[in-house]
């Protein structure tokens, strides 16, 4: 730029102008400042919470009429008895607790578990003997079976047949007890003692677990001394 030019813009300058136009520029970055420090003080943070809300008195309305608390059951019982044995098969007892971390009146779950009970929508001898069948099958022995159902108000010795229609006589529990060492034997350098703990874990009462043990632990000795026979020739 030449000397002329420089004098020409020089005069065209207004220091006045200038000025203002710089407030106002400063004005509206101070603007964008703030706002959006507003929308980060009520917007969601890194973990999801929020650190700032505000809520309208209508919004607290709707707050309030959708409460779901334990002291507020939303249903009768013996329509909430009717939803949980849609997904299972429940014991008496089992139903009576639920209903009351649920909220409901001792007087109602009672009422409720009496209709149910009546229509053959509850039945704890339905129940005791699915159970028993199922954990039959998962290789879980009478003392286990047992002691869960004297948790849900059920005594064995009411159910019919009990134990040696549920394939539990002390013979049946004796021949599984051995079959589960065959097929899934322990690991442990005190083989007799981690195979007798491993039946009584799961369930078998001591006599039925004590022959299977010795059966088993027998067959494997005979069964190791004659590999070791045959690899000596």
């Amino acid at each position: 730029m030449d000397v002329n030019q420089f004098n020409s813009a020089f005069a065209c300058f207004d220091p006045d102008e200038h000025c203002t136009r710089q407030r106002k520029n400063s004005s509206r970055r101070s603007n964008r400042r703030r706002s959006g420090s507003r929308r980060a003080r009520y917007a969601h943070t890194a973990n999801g919470s929020i650190r700032a809300t505000r809520f309208s008195s209508s919004d607290q309305d709707n707050l309030d009429s959708n409460d779901t608390s334990p002291t507020q059951p939303t249903k009768p019982a013996f329509d909430r008895i009717v939803q949980l044995c849609t997904l299972r098969d429940r014991s008496c007892f089992e139903l009576r607790e639920r209903l009351k971390r649920d909220g409901y009146d001792t007087e109602d779950i009672e009422a409720a578990l009496a209709r149910c009970c009546a229509c053959g929508l509850v039945n704890d001898i339905r129940f005791a003997e699915s159970y028993i069948r199922a954990h039959v099958a998962q290789g879980k022995g009478s003392r286990t079976i047992a002691q869960f159902l004297a948790m849900q108000d059920i005594a064995v010795e009411s159910l019919k047949g009990w134990p040696d229609a549920f394939g539990l006589s002390s013979e049946d529990q004796m021949k599984r007890a051995y079959q589960l060492l065959c097929t899934r034997p322990p690991h442990a350098r005190d083989m007799r003692q981690a195979a007798w703990r491993k039946l009584i874990s799961r369930g078998f009462p001591p006599d039925a677990a004590a022959r299977a043990v010795r059966q088993w632990a027998n067959e494997a000795l005979y069964s190791e001394s004659s590999n070791s026979v045959t690899s000596s020739n």
